[in-house]
C-alpha cells in the first residue's frame, strides 16, 4: 500500500509558484508609491514648462512696451503716457487685478496698444477669445487670468518702474489681492523673487489676504507656490536736457511728448533745465525772435541727457 507523503523540500518547491498575502500588499505599496512618484514629476515638468511658457510671453509684452517708446502716437501705439505727458493726452489704460471683467475694448488699454504695435487690428467688443482672440491671447494666460502691468505709482527722477504679472493657477486655488495703487504693494512685488518656492508672501501682500489665503501660497514642508506669479521688470531710465541759449535775439521754443507750450529759454538767458523725461521722448527746438517765426534748430529722440547750446 502506497502512502502519499510529501517532504519538507516537496511542499516548498510546490509554494515557490505562489505570492503570499503579504508579498502581494508589499509590492502594490512599492507599485503605488513608483506611480506617485511618476505623477509628481510630470506634473512638475508641466508646471514647469507652463511657467517658462508665461515667462517668455511676458517677455515679449516687455520688449514691445520698449519699443513704444519710440512712437510718438500716444493714443494707440505708446504704451508711457505717464509722470511726464501733457495733461491734455489720454493716459493708457492699465488694470488693477488678474481677475478683471472686461467688457468693452479701448484703443487706450495696454493690451490693445500691444496689439497695434504688432500690426493687430481690433474692435470696440471685450477682448474675449471668442469676440477678439488676437487679443485675449496678449491680456489672458493658459488659466483665463488676466495679464496686468503696474506701473510705480510714484514720479521717481531718474527712473519709472513697471510690473509685468501674471497669476498662473486656478481662480479656486490661489487668489493674488488687486493692486490698490499703494507704493507698498507694488514694492513688496518688486522686491520678492517670485520663482523661489522656498520664500513666502511678502508681509504686505499677506496683510491683504486671508488666513487660508495665506496658507495656500505658503504651502507646506517648505515649499511654497510663490512660483505660480510670473513677474517682469520693466525699467525706463528718465532723462534730462539742459539748453544754453547763448543768442542775443532769438528766443528757443522747446517742445517734447507732442506739447507745443513746453517752456521757452529766452535770448540770453544762460542754462534751462528740462525737467525728468522718460527715454524715447521726441524733443524739438525752434529758434525765433517769436514763436509763430521760429524755425526748427534741433531735433532728437531723447536716449540721453542732452546739453544744447544755442548761439
Amino acid at each position: 500500500m502506497m502512502t502519499n507523503t510529501m517532504t519538507t523540500t516537496e511542499r516548498k518547491s510546490r509554494n515557490t509558484g505562489a505570492f503570499t498575502l503579504v508579498e502581494i500588499l508589499v509590492v502594490s505599496v512599492i507599485t503605488a508609491a513608483l506611480v506617485a512618484a511618476v505623477v509628481t514629476s510630470e506634473v512638475a515638468r508641466l508646471k514647469k514648462g507652463y511657467r517658462d511658457a508665461e515667462d517668455h510671453t511676458l517677455t515679449e509684452i516687455q520688449s514691445d512696451m520698449i519699443a513704444s517708446l519710440d512712437s510718438g502716437d500716444f493714443v494707440n501705439r505708446n504704451i508711457f503716457p505717464y509722470a511726464d505727458t501733457p495733461a491734455t493726452m489720454t493716459p493708457t489704460n492699465f488694470y488693477s487685478s488678474v481677475d478683471t471683467v472686461y467688457t468693452q475694448t479701448s484703443a487706450a488699454d495696454w493690451f490693445a496698444k500691444i496689439a497695434t504695435m504688432r500690426g493687430t487690428t481690433f474692435t470696440t467688443a471685450a477682448p474675449t477669445r471668442y469676440s477678439q482672440p488676437q487679443l485675449a491671447v496678449i491680456l489672458f494666460n493658459r488659466y483665463q487670468r488676466s495679464r496686468i502691468v503696474i506701473a510705480c505709482p510714484l514720479n521717481e527722477a531718474n527712473q519709472q518702474r513697471f510690473l509685468v504679472c501674471s497669476l498662473l493657477e486656478d481662480p479656486a486655488k490661489l487668489q493674488m489681492p488687486a493692486y490698490n495703487g499703494t507704493d507698498n504693494w507694488f514694492e513688496a512685488v518688486w522686491n520678492m523673487d517670485w520663482t523661489n518656492s522656498s520664500n513666502t508672501v511678502p508681509g504686505y501682500i499677506a496683510s491683504l489676504m486671508s488666513a487660508s489665503q495665506v496658507t495656500a501660497w505658503n504651502g507646506s514642508n517648505g515649499v511654497s507656490l510663490l512660483p505660480a506669479f510670473r513677474v517682469v521688470k520693466v525699467t525706463v531710465p528718465k532723462f534730462t536736457f539742459v539748453v544754453s541759449n547763448t543768442s542775443t535775439i532769438n528766443n528757443a521754443y522747446v517742445y517734447y511728448n507732442n506739447d507745443l507750450n513746453s517752456f521757452v529759454s529766452l535770448a540770453g538767458s544762460g542754462p534751462t533745465t528740462s525737467p525728468p523725461i522718460l527715454q524715447g521722448r521726441l524733443l524739438h527746438i525752434y529758434t525765433g525772435q517769436t514763436q509763430g517765426s521760429a524755425i526748427l534748430y534741433y531735433q532728437r529722440w531723447l536716449r540721453k541727457n542732452e546739453d544744447i547750446t544755442l548761439q
